[in-house]
């Protein structure tokens, strides 16, 4: 009887062990760009560059009944800080989605290809040219926070492109 309950009590003790390890590695394949993060410089054309950055990246674990899940980055919450404001968003990373309102319409979506995070939006415009803005979130070797952001107006076949370096403070 007390090898039973000795036996019982290891896969218990092995099966919560695993179930933690299991929870402590959330989103290894991902990375998560939480934390605070200072610029350190950046290929700098006519924009409003943040001069830091506060990003949140929740993780989910449970389905919406409760019942247990996979874990995974369900968002991406960045404060922007400007020289002369703050601006906050949040974008749920797997969702695509629009806008509509009159002519103007906006599509978004926010995806993952391999360990970078793209954040897309793009404006048909009615009325006047596309628009299209693009954000490419990358941690390089170095755990340096790089982001890509390309702004294209078809219309008036303009692409610009800017590349801004950030370290975590």
């Amino acid at each position: 009887m007390c090898f039973c309950r000795s036996a019982l009590s290891r896969h218990l003790a092995s099966a919560l062990l695993s179930f933690l390890m299991a929870s402590t590695v959330t989103g290894q394949d991902k990375p998560d760009f939480s934390g605070r993060w200072v610029l350190l410089n950046s290929a700098r054309g006519d924009v409003d560059v943040p001069l830091a950055l506060v990003v949140r990246q929740p993780v989910t674990r449970t389905t919406a009944s409760g019942a247990p899940m996979e874990p995974f980055f369900s968002a991406l919450v960045i404060e922007r800080e400007f020289s002369t404001h703050s601006q906050t968003e949040t974008y749920q990373i797997g969702v695509g989605g629009g806008i509509v309102s009159g002519s103007f319409r906006t599509t978004y979506s926010v995806r993952w290809e391999g360990n970078r995070l793209f954040i897309a939006a793009r404006s048909p415009r009615d009325l006047g040219p596309d628009t299209e803005h693009i954000e490419e979130w990358e941690l390089d070797a170095t755990r340096t926070l790089v982001i890509r952001v390309t702004n294209r107006n078809q219309g008036a076949g303009v692409s610009k492109e800017n590349t801004f370096t950030y370290r975590r403070n």
